[in-house]
């Protein structure tokens, strides 16, 4: 055996140079220096290792959780699926592995340690540059966005914003890099519908000179969802049509044709959808998503008739009875196109009685028979519709706080209908004139109380001027007959009518002469006095209020007795009601207390102020009492949490998909209103450029402000009065007396001086956990 002594010379220093070798290569290539070697020993080892298997990994995860997606293509599709799992519709996909390769990458091949410095580097700006980054491996910046991706499609979007955040931290100075994390980031916030953020990080990015991420696909991506959040659909399709033929996988491409042609479509651009829809199916490997871009090419068939021809095949053909509701809901949308309401009708009962129907479709189906009934006027059977379809449509469906609210509404108004409908039976078959009389007597509250529903909450000003006519023309003797004619009166007033409002006016003042509404109508500028009126109201109202607030019941029944003399039929009577009722148990008067809320419950529609008044009486009945304006048991024990809520208010809650405005209220004394403009759209300016934002002045009672109105989302609101009240935002600049309100028009009108103190105190009970302190993010409401 030759050992290594016994070797000869040759041979013994070829060793000692192959050892000296190993030992260069392997401090060479270690992280704790950042060398040539090392960057290229650790690049090629995590681009050409494990990057390569983490991104084989994602691909195929990404593939499996599109092909894994149900969706509702009755909708406009959201460009990216992923949206479905943020909004709780679903969930994310399975990207464990790769995100496993990414960390591993990330944790053995980083290299931060700053590079040898050269005597006299300061002055080369190559090597000023090389010192200012902070990773030194190329293939990482690869690696930090591949586990950002994975935890976007995981739908963690927090943990993504945090990874892409730490990326473009890292790759500050090199800007292609920072650029497309930020892109991402945008990309995290439109999903969550934040568009300011996306909207200042675009900003950031444009300001960037020859930004390379310009051009690229993830650009585009970011840019129509952008629009698709606005509602900019022109500008949406003008992003897809860069963005689509460079798309892949294939079934991601098939889905953007497919939202192409519904964009399309809601413009009016038929013909090209349909092309959409073609491609759409044509590119889809996916049977449900190829039929439904097929039902919405032949449902944009030219022809009408042959596009009923083909779906009605369709429905027979036994390989489409799976899909068939979808089927039947678009040959009920082509009869409707064609004025066929009838058949239309019958189609869309067949889409919501079809056994294996899809819930979107039946939900859509219900939804355009609440429209046919709503037109001939059949209101319980538009309610039953709707409390159908509603169960059905996710909180995030366009018009779902519409729908709530009308739900609500006609909740109220189908009772007074099949009421109506039973009385107009009897009428018909009535001979004798008192039978007639007693008719008419019944039917007049019933047309009073619908017409108020229908202008009222629903805004049908046509069909509450045909229940007016009705009470005018058809019941003469009623005692409701003046109070028609004056609220006809003021519609046309709020309309713009102006010769029928005089008609009417000159009516009520011939035939009512003596009503205690004559004498202000009688006058030049009855206008005027007609809105002193409704202050006067407001007054009244609140003085009783302020009164039993203070335990003064005797002067809260005088004020509540001048309210009910003069406004009898005023929208605050509910509230005066409740209200005398509270100052009745007030003084410990159960019975009076009692009869209160049963004269609310049988005079007035259902509603807020209804419902708490039932439960009052529930609890009455059930053995408690009042004493000291507090319900209590029959053994006397006071039940803090059963007090009942309080709304004995003068202020009002708004409806589910009303957007409020602000109000910012400034000391007149202190503060010229060209300042406070000039403070606001310096603020606007600097936080809220995708719109402009209305500002106009408001002045009420002693009180001075500006209105700032044309917000487009609940959301919106509660980020500027949020971005308000923070360190350099809007309050800080004004001084302590400065109030930033959310309102609703409604509770604007009766915001004075007096109230204000009563409306930030009903905002804090109204909604608990919304604050109204600057410290609590809301904004300046409170000093």
């Amino acid at each position: 055996m030759c050992t290594f002594a016994q070797a000869s010379t040759r041979h013994r220093l070829g060793c000692l140079f192959l050892v000296a070798l190993l030992l260069g290569l392997n401090f060479g290539c270690s992280r704790r220096t950042t060398t040539a070697t090392s960057r290229l020993y650790h690049a090629l080892s995590a681009r050409y290792n494990t990057l390569y298997n983490a991104s084989l990994a994602y691909d195929e995860s990404y593939t499996a959780f599109l092909e894994g997606v149900a969706e509702d293509y009755n909708a406009l599709l959201p460009l990216d699926p992923i949206a479905y799992a943020v909004r709780g519709e679903g969930k994310g996909g399975d990207f464990q592995r790769s995100k496993a390769k990414a960390e591993k990458a990330i944790h053995e091949h980083s290299l931060q340690r700053k590079p040898a410095r050269k005597p006299g580097w300061r002055r080369d700006p190559r090597a000023v540059a090389e010192q200012a980054k902070t990773e030194y491996n190329p293939a990482l910046s690869s690696a930090w966005l591949l586990l950002g991706k994975c935890y976007v499609y995981e739908a963690n979007l927090p943990k993504a914003l945090a990874t892409f955040q730490e990326a473009s931290r890292i790759y500050a100075t090199e800007a292609e890099v920072r650029d497309v994390a930020l892109l991402w980031q945008a990309r995290c916030y439109l999903i969550e519908e934040r568009a300011s953020e996306a909207l200042e990080l675009l900003q950031r990015i444009e300001r960037t000179p020859n930004s390379p991420v310009r051009q690229t696909e993830l650009f585009h991506t970011v840019a129509a969802e952008y629009a698709l959040l606005c509602g900019n659909y022109p500008q949406a399709i003008t992003s897809l049509l860069h963005l689509i033929p460079s798309t892949q996988p294939r079934l991601q491409r098939a889905r953007l044709y497919y939202l192409l042609g519904e964009l399309y479509e809601g413009m009016g651009a038929t013909e090209k959808a349909r092309k959409a829809y073609q491609k759409s199916g044509r590119t889809s490997l996916k049977p449900a998503l190829e039929f439904a871009a097929c039902l919405k090419e032949n449902s944009l068939n030219p022809s009408r008739k042959d596009a009923i021809r083909t779906l009605t095949k369709l429905v027979k053909t036994p390989n489409y009875r799976a899909h068939r509701s979808d089927v039947y809901l678009a040959l009920g949308q082509a009869h409707l196109a064609m004025r066929d309401s009838l058949r239309a009708e019958q189609s869309f009962r067949a889409c919501v009685d079809s056994a294996l129907g899809s819930p979107s479709s039946m939900a859509l189906a219900n939804l355009l028979l609440v429209e046919l009934s709503l037109s001939r006027e059949l209101y319980p059977e538009a309610l039953e519709h709707l409390r159908l379809s509603l169960p059905h449509l996710p909180p995030s469906y366009p018009r779902y706080d519409e729908l709530t609210s009308l739900s609500a509404s006609l909740t109220r108004l189908a009772p007074l209908a099949l009421t109506l409908r039973h009385q107009d039976s009897l009428a018909l078959h009535t001979s004798s004139p008192e039978e007639r009389a007693k008719a008419q007597a019944q039917t007049a509250p019933v047309l009073l109380g619908m017409a108020q529903i229908l202008y009222g909450e629903l805004g049908d000003s046509k069909r509450a001027e045909a229940l007016y006519l009705r009470i005018m023309n058809d019941l003469p003797k009623t005692k409701e007959r003046p109070e028609a004619i004056y609220r006809y009166l003021l519609l046309t007033l709020r309309e713009k009518q102006g010769e029928r409002a005089e008609m009417l006016r000159h009516r009520f003042l011939s035939e009512y002469p003596d009503d205690p509404r004559a004498k202000l109508l009688a006058q030049s500028d009855y206008i005027s006095g007609l809105e002193a009126r409704e202050a006067l109201a407001t007054k009244l109202y609140h003085e009783a209020f302020t009164a039993y607030r203070k335990g003064q019941g005797e002067e809260a029944e005088v004020r509540l007795k001048q309210f009910r003399e003069l406004y009898p039929d005023h929208e605050l009577r509910p509230q005066a009601l409740l209200l005398g009722a509270l100052v009745r148990a007030q003084g410990g008067d159960n019975e009076g207390f009692r009869r209160q809320l049963e004269q609310l419950i049988r005079t007035t529609p259902r509603g807020d102020v209804v419902e708490l008044a039932t439960a009052m009486l529930r609890k009455l009945d059930g053995g408690h009492r009042v004493a000291g304006g507090v319900l209590t048991t029959p053994q006397g024990l006071i039940h803090p949490q059963e007090q009942p809520i309080r709304t004995d208010s003068l202020f009002t809650r708004p409806h589910p998909a009303e957007i409020p405005e602000l109000l910012l209220i400034y000391p007149i004394d202190r503060l010229a209103a060209h300042e406070v403009l000039f403070a606001i759209t310096a603020f606007d300016y600097q936080y809220f450029t995708q719109r402009p934002l209305e500002v106009t002045p408001w002045e009420g009672s002693s009180l001075r402000g500006f209105r700032i109105r044309g917000f487009q989302s609940q959301g919106e609101v509660a980020r500027y009065l949020r971005l308000a009240g923070e360190v350099g935002g809007l309050l800080p600049a004004l001084p302590l007396e400065c109030l930033l309100l959310p309102i609703t028009p409604k509770n604007l009108t009766r915001l004075t001086q007096e109230t204000l103190a009563i409306y930030r105190q009903w905002l804090a009970e109204s909604s608990p956990s919304t604050p109204t302190n600057p410290s609590e993010g809301l904004g300046k409401t409170s000093r």
